[in-house]
C-alpha cells in the first residue's frame, strides 16, 4: 500500500465500535461505513505499523515464548503423572529437574518410570537448547544496535526488555510522555471521575503483556528485598519501600498511578500497629452484663470462669426392667 502512494492506519476495534449505527446488527457495509467514520472523527488514535525489520526481531521473542511454555507444561505434565504413582514432587522447575535425574539412575524404581523420565529429560535438554538458541539470536541482532545500548543503561532494563521495545515500539516519539506509553502497556490504574472526584482503580492491563510482564520483572529487580510480616501463624510479603509503579525504570517505565503500597513494620503475634488487640469476653453466671461492667473488666486480666462440674448419673433402668449402672 505504501508503494502505491496509500498511507495505512490502524484502528483498535473498541473506537470503531460506537459508531456503527445499529449495535445489534453487524455486516461488513455496516463495519466499512462505521470504519470510515471513524477515520475523520476529530481526536482518533491510530496504531503504529511495524516495520519488516521490526517484525523480525520480534518474530524471535515469540518463538522464545512458545518454548518455554510448552517446556513448563512439560513439567507439569509429569508432575502430575508421577503423582498417580505416588511420587510427589515440589513446585519449580529446578526440583522437577533434579528428580527426574534422581529417578533416571534408581533401580528401584520400575522400568517404565525410568524410561518416561528419560524421555522427558531428552525433550526438556531439546527445549533448552532451542531457548538458548534464541537467546543468542535475539543478543546478535541488538549488539550493533545503540537504542538497545541506550535502555540497557536504564536500571530494571535488560537484554530482551531492551530488544521488545524497540521490535515492538519502534518510535517513540509517537507518545507525548512516558505516562502515555505506560498506559498503553496497562501499568497505570483505571480511572473512574463524576463531578470532579476521580477514582483510581488497579491497573488496566491493556496492550502488550509480553512487554509488561518484562516491565513489571524488571521493577522487582530494582525495588528493595521485601520484609516478611509474621501475623496469626500466616507470612505475609510486604514491599519495605515504596510501590514498584512509583518508581521511574529508565525511559519506558514512568509513573503508574498515585497509589502507594505503604510500608508495614513487622510484626509478631496477632498484634497489628493499626488494630487492638482482641480481648475474649469474661462470662458470669446469673449475672447480666452491662456496658459500665464490661469496661471494667476489660481493664483488669481476664479470668474465665466454668460452671462446676455436674455429679455422675444415677443409676437408670433398661427397658426389659435390668438395672445398669453408668
Amino acid at each position: 500500500m505504501q508503494a502505491l502512494g496509500l498511507e495505512p492506519r490502524l484502528i483498535a476495534a473498541e473506537f470503531v465500535r460506537p459508531y456503527r449505527k445499529n449495535q445489534r446488527v453487524k455486516n461488513d457495509s455496516r463495519d466499512a461505513e462505521a470504519v470510515l467514520t471513524a477515520l475523520h472523527a476529530p481526536g482518533m488514535r491510530f496504531g503504529t505499523i511495524k516495520t519488516e525489520d521490526q517484525q523480525q526481531r520480534l518474530a524471535w521473542h515469540r518463538l522464545r515464548e512458545g518454548w518455554k511454555a510448552e517446556r513448563t507444561a512439560l513439567f507439569n505434565r509429569i508432575r502430575g503423572l508421577l503423582t498417580e504413582f505416588g511420587i510427589v514432587v515440589e513446585l519449580g522447575a529446578t526440583k522437577i529437574r533434579r528428580k527426574l535425574a534422581e529417578l533416571e539412575g534408581d533401580e528401584a524404581y520400575p522400568q517404565n518410570i525410568r524410561l518416561m523420565a528419560q524421555c522427558v529429560r531428552e525433550q526438556v535438554g531439546m527445549l533448552d537448547q532451542r531457548l538458548a538458541e534464541c537467546e543468542r539470536q535475539i543478543a546478535r541482532q541488538s549488539k550493533n544496535d545503540p537504542v538497545v545500548a541506550r535502555l540497557r543503561s536504564r536500571p530494571g532494563v535488560g537484554l530482551l526488555s531492551a530488544d521488545a521495545i524497540v521490535a515492538t515500539v519502534g518510535d517513540a516519539r509517537q507518545f507525548k510522555n512516558g505516562r502515555q506509553f505506560a498506559a498503553s502497556l496497562g501499568i497505570t490504574p483505571r480511572q473512574h471521575g463524576s463531578g470532579g472526584k476521580t477514582h483510581l482503580g488497579a491497573i488496566t492491563r491493556r496492550g502488550d503483556s509480553y512487554l509488561r510482564c518484562l516491565f513489571v520483572q524488571g521493577a522487582r529487580c530494582v525495588c528493595k528485598p521485601p520484609c516478611v510480616c509474621i501475623r496469626t501463624s500466616r507470612i505475609r510479603l510486604t514491599d519495605s519501600s515504596y510501590g514498584w509503579s512509583n518508581s521511574t525504570i529508565g525511559s519506558a517505565i514512568t509513573s503508574g498511578g498515585r497509589h502507594r503500597e505503604q510500608a508495614r513494620p513487622t510484626s509478631v503475634g496477632n498484634a497489628h500497629p493499626r488494630r487492638k488487640p482482641i480481648t475474649p469476653k469474661p462470662t458470669r453466671i446469673g449475672k447480666p452484663l452491662t456496658q459500665m461492667s464490661v469496661r471494667a473488666i476489660s481493664r483488669r486480666p481476664v479470668t474465665t470462669t466454668y460452671p462446676p462440674p455436674r455429679s455422675p448419673p444415677p443409676a437408670c433402668e433398661a427397658r426389659f426392667g435390668e438395672r445398669v449402672h453408668g
